[in-house]
């Protein structure tokens, strides 16, 4: 609403966009501003040069898991975080605990979220009657809203994160997890860079019980736990950190200021451009280069975060 506003006093216009979802307001809003940011490619779905992937941005002080934190019991513990709705897929969840029950194992699952929108009461009853068939009332356990400055002590408490989001934006709760110590296992492909070399591991079928349920046992067999959880912890604090966001989105304003002719000579790192296609598939890249302070060099597109 303020963009005609804004163009008329000289502003630059950036918008922040994370949604698989492309509609009219989407398209319109991409015609106003200067720039946009978004986490992954599957998250803003229109292919202009105003796209910035920057991933996401989480407070790693604030995950730090302290020495005191202590648990209930042993029991191998899952933890879910989300609002209850079709679309994260928790019958999938449900089904694979199950499954992983009936191999032997002992697992709690915690959903943390609650019902949003009116629509999905529908879907949390569902849920409800799920869990009853499937006899599994003492091992499913919903937990419902928790305050964000609360959830680490979840994280904590647990042992792996799921989510069972179709391929989109990456879920901040997820890379929460990780910053909190504890892997995730997801659906969502946009999280097999994050994964590296443990993505076929980490990552499921969609909507596939049996494949999430072989893929926490996986987990559960590893005897390199402490490994991964140091690498994926890594890879949060070298790419998703607040700081690191913070740092990216002003390399990026400062180059709306360039002259049309210095953005020209700009030269692109075919290297580095030839990388995030490979991890990122087609997408929108410009320029780079050492502009101020702030970092040795200045990504101005598609590999801002993942460099």
């Amino acid at each position: 609403l303020g963009a005609p506003l804004w163009k008329l006093l000289g502003k630059k216009i950036a918008l922040w966009y994370i949604h698989r979802n492309v509609d009219l307001k989407l398209r319109f809003a991409e015609k106003l501003i200067d720039v946009a940011y978004t986490s992954t490619p599957e998250s803003f779905r229109i292919e202009s040069k105003k796209r910035n992937f920057m991933g996401q941005a989480v407070d790693l002080a604030k995950f730090a898991k302290p020495a005191n934190v202590k648990r209930e019991d042993d029991t191998f513990t899952i933890v879910s975080v989300g609002r209850l709705t079709p679309i994260k897929n928790i019958d999938t969840l449900i089904r694979a605990t199950r499954i992983l029950i009936d191999r032997g194992h002992k697992l709690n699952v915690k959903l943390i979220g609650a019902v949003v929108m009116a629509a999905d009461i529908a879907y949390e009853k569902m849920l409800h009657e799920l869990i009853v068939e499937l006899e599994l009332e003492d091992n499913v356990l919903f937990i419902g809203n928790v305050p964000n400055k609360e959830i680490a002590e979840y994280y904590w408490k647990s042992d792996l994160s799921l989510n069972l989001c179709p391929t989109g934006g990456m879920d901040k709760a997820i890379l929460e997890s990780m910053a909190a110590g504890i892997p995730a296992i997801v659906s969502n492909e946009a999280f097999r860079d994050y994964f590296g070399a443990h993505a076929n591991e980490l990552i499921f079928q969609l909507r596939d019980p049996k494949d999430c349920a072989n893929k926490i046992e996986g987990y559960m067999k590893r005897a390199d736990k402490k490994a991964l959880n140091t690498f994926l912890f890594g890879q949060v604090s070298q790419r998703s950190s607040l700081e690191r966001l913070i740092t990216n989105i002003l390399a990026i304003l400062e180059t709306l200021g360039l002259p049309a002719a210095e953005r020209r000579a700009i030269k692109v790192d075919e290297s580095r451009e030839t990388q995030f296609r490979r991890c990122y598939g087609a997408g929108q890249f410009a320029c780079k280069q050492d502009m101020s302070g702030l970092d040795a060099q200045r990504i101005r597109r598609g590999e801002t975060a993942f460099n």
